[in-house]
């Protein structure tokens, strides 16, 4: 069943590319050919592995110590490049944070739920982040006209978003199934771990961690926007910052519906639409989401394959000695 639903969405994604370089007549030369410099595009590559990773996981870091628990640096970005890699072939742009809410709880089995929560408690803050500074920079935009349909896309995510964390952050909803118990294990078990994953989200101490949080992750939010504006100058389009503060968001947050591997397809077609509003082919559109995903995720992806190999070399041989 999982085989045919994989295969499923391959064909979906298949499809959406297929479709959108044919309605666009795109090119897979002219994602490379319509690169006018370089220099941006390598100061956009050293992003993922320099500036983000170090804001990210910091941000993580300061989650996890509030929860009671203490990781280092290394051990946390060793986390994040496998959970990439391995959730490239997960549906959804965030589908990653389901392998590391496996991974932190798997390091800390006394600490199972409480952990992993942590990893969509960030994502939780962030997301309300990215819909209001997106609805901020959409407001200070002159021509605000042009940008209605973004507008009214933002504000409605955001009431959606409001809505399900009253559901996710009620008290009386995590009391409502608290102690309830199954006579089948395997039931309890994984009963019990929804209960202590949501009950770290509901009881989590916001007020004591929010201010330093919201710094680290607009600041990561903010880097990721500065990797697409410079590979939209690489591209030739120096559109300015607070008009892809405006946009990429609303791209984001809609790719991370589940439809293609990856947000593929899914993505490309948001970045033509949205990004039309300021004037912007749907051939540069299209080469921008394409080269900023394999900035963004192939790049350390590809660098958490290369460690899960070398963990399998390593174990082998120690196999071996044996």
């Amino acid at each position: 069943m999982k085989f045919l639903i994989t295969a499923l969405k391959i064909v979906i994604t298949t499809a959406f590319f297929l479709l959108l370089f044919q309605i666009f007549n795109v090119k897979i030369a002219s994602l490379v050919t319509e690169i006018k410099d370089w220099r941006y595009l390598a100061a956009a590559a050293s992003m993922p592995l320099t500036i983000i990773p170090f804001i990210s996981i910091n941000r993580w870091k300061l989650f996890l110590r509030v929860s009671g628990i203490v990781e280092s640096f290394f051990t946390l970005w060793h986390i994040n490049l496998k959970a990439l890699f391995q959730g490239l072939i997960i549906p959804s742009t965030q589908g990653f944070d389901v392998l590391r809410i496996f991974y932190i709880d798997q390091r800390h089995p006394k600490h199972r739920g409480r952990a992993g929560s942590t990893v969509f408690i960030e994502r939780m803050i962030g997301f309300v982040l990215l819909c209001l500074l997106s609805i901020v920079a959409i407001m200070s935009v002159a021509k605000l006209r042009d940008f209605q349909p973004l507008f009214l896309t933002i504000i409605a995510i955001t009431v959606a978003v409001f809505l399900g964390l009253g559901l996710i952050l009620s008290k009386t909803l995590h009391g409502f199934y608290t102690g309830y118990n199954f006579k089948n294990k395997i039931i309890t078990r994984l009963f019990n771990y929804i209960e202590t994953f949501h009950g770290a989200i509901v009881y989590f101490p916001y007020r004591k961690v929010l201010p330093l949080s919201l710094v680290w992750i607009a600041a990561f939010q903010l880097a990721t926007v500065f990797t697409i504006y410079l590979v939209f100058c690489a591209y030739g389009y120096d559109i300015p910052f607070v008009q892809h503060v405006a946009i990429y968001p609303v791209i984001a947050i809609l790719s991370m519906v589940p439809i293609t591997i990856g947000g593929f397809g899914v993505r490309e077609g948001f970045f033509v639409y949205f990004y039309a509003l300021v004037g912007v082919p749907p051939s540069v559109a299209m080469g921008v989401s394409i080269v900023q995903y394999i900035i963004l995720i192939l790049v350390p992806a590809t660098l958490g394959g290369m460690l899960i190999l070398w963990e399998i070399i390593t174990r082998r041989a120690v196999d071996i000695s044996k």
